[in-house]
């Protein structure tokens, strides 16, 4: 504890965290047009159908991936320094015989209420610019659970790559899981048929797929009851409108099995160090 919050260098990084929200803030809401009326459709050309059930504008997936992919990033910028300027204690405990797990635990749990208070800043930047029209808690939860994996994957990449080029490795990590395996470029109904199950299997475990569906419904959640057919819209992402509790528990385990991957490298990588 003493070591992680005495010297009040967390307090400086926090407002890098409200910056960021900050940014993003101006976003602003000016991104939903919705579908034409039915009045319209009904004697609209059959080239534009599509326009009567799809919004003609929707940003909403585009606003959702980029804020899931500068959240985690950050969340990973932070999350390598946990265990990365740790290691030489890590083995000083192996070679010694104490228990690994209570210190590795310890680690995570002091990280916990940083990873709040960062989310927290954050939500408090973007709200001065974006006003998200969805559940404000399911809001929060996005922010949160992205910091949560960003943290665990920074523990991952702190383990397995040389301090100098951690944080450039974070940009392409982040970036691999949000344009790659997000669900937004490849769609989740074209896996199956584009990719073999050898790969299908990759979009199950990122975490940007389960959050940006969690974004992107709680964004139109607020038009879903009254705008007819606009649930093609979640129908063709392969979303699920009350999907909230599933999206956030995975995010949860895919942030405990980089956390699991990293305790498991620190055992068995750099075995000649601990002697």
């Amino acid at each position: 504890y003493y070591q992680i919050y005495r010297d009040g260098s967390w307090i400086q990084r926090l407002f890098l965290h409200v910056g960021l929200g900050l940014f993003l803030s101006a976003i602003g809401t000016s991104w939903f047009i919705g579908p034409l009326p039915a009045p319209t459709c009904e004697t609209a050309p059959t080239a534009q159908a599509q326009s009567c059930v799809l919004p003609l504008q929707d940003q909403a997936l585009g606003i959702g991936t980029f804020g899931s992919w500068a959240i985690s990033f950050a969340g990973m910028v932070e999350g390598i320094n946990t265990f990365g300027l740790e290691q030489v204690v890590f083995w000083r405990h192996a070679s010694r015989g104490l228990p690994t797990i209570p210190y590795f635990a310890a680690k995570v749990f002091l990280d916990l209420p940083l990873m709040v208070l960062a989310s927290s800043l954050f939500y408090f930047g973007i709200s001065f610019g974006y006003s998200s029209l969805g559940e404000s808690d399911n809001f929060f939860g996005f922010i949160f659970f992205n910091y949560w994996v960003g943290y665990s994957m920074g523990y991952f990449l702190s383990v397995v790559i040389e301090p100098h080029a951690r944080s450039l490795y974070a940009v392409i990590f982040a970036m691999m899981w949000v344009i790659v395996f997000s669900g937004g470029v490849v769609r989740l109904s074209e896996v199956e048929h584009e990719y073999s199950s050898a790969l299908a299997w990759i979009w199950d475990i990122s975490f940007t797929r389960y959050g940006i569906e969690a974004f992107y419904v709680n964004e139109l959640d607020y038009y879903l009851d009254y705008m007819v057919g606009l649930g093609n819209a979640l129908s063709i992402l392969d979303y699920k409108r009350d999907n909230f509790p599933v999206d956030f528990g995975a995010m949860f385990g895919i942030g405990l099995m980089w956390q699991f991957l990293t305790f498991l490298l620190m055992k068995l990588l750099n075995r000649d160090k601990r002697k």
